[in-house]
């Protein structure tokens, strides 16, 4: 890092020699501002810097300590020009002074945030039609065990492949070895223009207060790079992970570039999807229906970790996942997965990956399209599919094969509908029917472009077209009473069932999600099951007192992405 003097104004002779500014420094890339202390850090020191900008936006950092002698500010600017940093401090020598630097424009388009209900976008870069540049997450997971001699290899390979974020874990302790490793592998990332996925395990058997630290410590050293932040691994195990949630999130507030804030979770992190604190969801499950479901109720983005057993599940697993609406985000590739994930991104980096959402209107696939534009159809099962599509326009046509990446273009069609099987029953293919004239004349990034309106659930009984079976109420004696609630205890094995009122042909394809949640207890909503039967068991972590009323919810989302809702009561002893 390049290091200058800086400018007297009037500073003391200690102050000019106590600390150091960075050179000039491209837009959103890392600017330290050091500060020597030769007789070391002072017990209970406090150093903050107020960083504003040529639009006069503030931001303010506290600086974290390096080793004993030392105390250094991260920072990153977000725009060219000259920026000044205001000072205040416990100590006399940096209080209320005031730097300046210079940031030089950058090739880089800047964090992400979400946008356009489902997805993310930049917040700078060269803008297209007065509009920020789209962006596709496409994530692979580093593993803990790699060797710094190994890590520029993989991340090269990951680049190569069109990937686009690498989750990683933070250290949970303020140990500066560990932040020095972390600070090496986002170095890394970095200079492949890589988004890190930061998992955060809070300090283990600490009080309040410690935690509080640890987490001003965090942001003070990474929150300058170019991050998501992961709260927790999976909160299904952790005990009041609720209220941890809540607590980690108030020390992220103090982000001062509001990065993105996710839950890690072992099936879906969508029971916070309506607090404020989190910006998109997650998925752990290998079970679609569970993110298709939530993807017609929740209008935050939605990234799901694709992890399989072979590779021939990995590749079913993300384009599932795709067709639910999810953003993927990759375990334990392997060269095999990696090339699959590979193809995945680059059909969608040219396609209108910001406008896509789930497309029902087909028998025999599933589908994500912008209607009138574009339609990727996967047929995990080979056979004879149809497809219609919202007008008569010339549509090109071409099967492409998820193995190997090959495009097998048909004849370009002028109709309504396509119809027709894959090139061979050998394996899963992708459709893809475009306009290509029209997809060039909307190549500029217009969020927004199309309305994705939130829908209304149909809740009245009367109106669903499926009936909850099990678990049922239990009639009373006197048909003049209220029937009540089944009462099961926390190890039973709790069966659930539904069945449709009248079968249709939307309704043959009606998936289901099974939640219950617990809310005298606060912990949100679990997952129960999907489909149209099975049984369950009250999840850990969801009820702590006894006896307890567990709200079951079924959700069914039929054929044309029409969304019900049923609901039931249970009690639960211990």
């Amino acid at each position: 890092m390049l290091r200058f003097a800086a400018l007297a104004l009037g500073l003391s002779t200690v102050w000019l020699h106590a600390q150091t500014v960075c050179g000039p420094t491209p837009a959103y890339s890392i600017c330290d501002i050091t500060f020597d202390l030769p007789g070391g850090i002072p017990p209970a020191t406090e150093l903050n810097a107020e960083f504003r900008g040529p639009s006069q936006r503030t931001f303010l950092l506290r600086a974290f300590p390096r080793g004993a002698h030392q105390l250094v500010v991260r920072f990153s600017p977000f725009e060219a020009g000259a920026w000044t940093v205001r000072l205040s401090s416990t100590l006399a020598q940096f209080h209320d002074k005031e730097l300046q630097f210079t940031a030089t424009p950058s090739a880089s388009n800047g964090w992400i945030i979400p946008a356009n209900v489902h997805h993310f976008r930049y917040t700078g870069g060269a803008p297209t039609a007065n509009m920020t540049p789209a962006h596709l997450w496409v994530g692979d997971t580093l593993p803990e065990t790699i060797s710094p001699a190994e890590l520029d290899s993989w991340i090269d390979a990951r680049a190569r492949a069109g990937v686009t974020h690498v989750r990683l874990q933070a250290p949970n302790t303020i140990d500066e070895a560990a932040f020095d490793a972390l600070d090496a592998r986002l170095d890394a990332l970095a200079r492949k223009g890589l988004i890190a996925d930061l998992v955060l395990t809070p300090p283990p058997a600490l009080q309040r207060e410690d935690r509080q630290k640890f987490f001003e410590y965090l942001i003070a050293r990474c929150s300058a790079r170019n991050l998501t932040w992961v709260m927790l691994p999976q909160f299904e195990s952790v005990p009041h992970a609720h209220e941890l949630l809540r607590e980690i999130a108030g020390y992220l507030n103090e982000d001062p570039f509001h990065h993105p804030r996710s839950v890690g979770a072992a099936v879906t992190s969508a029971p916070f999807a309506d607090e404020k604190w989190m910006d998109v969801r997650s998925y752990g499950s290998p079970d679609w229906v569970v993110s298709a479901v939530e993807q017609q109720v929740y209008a935050k983005p939605a990234v799901a970790l694709v992890q399989a057993s072979s590779p021939e599940d990995f590749r079913h697993q993300l384009w599932n996942t795709t067709m639910s609406g999810a953003y993927p985000e990759a375990v334990a590739t392997t060269p095999e997965t990696l090339r699959y994930l590979s193809i995945w991104q680059k059909l969608f980096a040219d396609a209108r990956h910001w406008d896509m959402e789930p497309y029902f209107d087909v028998d025999g696939a599933r589908g994500m399209a912008l209607p009138d534009t574009e339609y990727v159809l996967y047929v995990e099962h080979p056979r004879a599919i149809t497809v219609n599509f919202d007008r008569k326009h010339k549509w090109n046509v071409a099967w492409i094969n998820p193995i190997s990446g090959e495009w097998l273009p048909e004849k370009n069609i002028k109709q309504e509908m396509y119809a027709g099987p894959p090139p061979d029953s050998s394996h899963d293919w992708i459709l893809y029917v475009y306009r290509e004239g029209h997809k060039e004349s909307l190549k500029s990034y217009r969020f927004e472009s199309r309305p994705i309106l939130e829908q209304e659930v149909e809740a009245d009984p009367a109106k669903v077209t499926f009936e909850l079976v099990t678990p049922a109420n239990i009639p009373a004696a006197d048909p003049s009473e209220p029937s009540t609630p089944p009462m099961f205890t926390a190890k039973d094995n709790i069966p659930y069932s539904a069945k449709l009122k009248k079968e249709t042909r939307a309704s043959k394809q009606m998936i289901y999600e099974w939640t219950g949640e617990v809310t005298a207890d606060d912990e949100g909503y679990r997952v129960l099951g999907t489909g149209a039967s099975g049984t369950f068991q009250l999840p850990p972590n969801m009820a702590y007192r006894f006896p307890a009323t567990l709200h079951i919810r079924l959700y069914g989302v039929n054929g044309l992405g029409k969304l019900y809702s049923l609901d039931q009561n249970v009690g639960i002893t211990k």
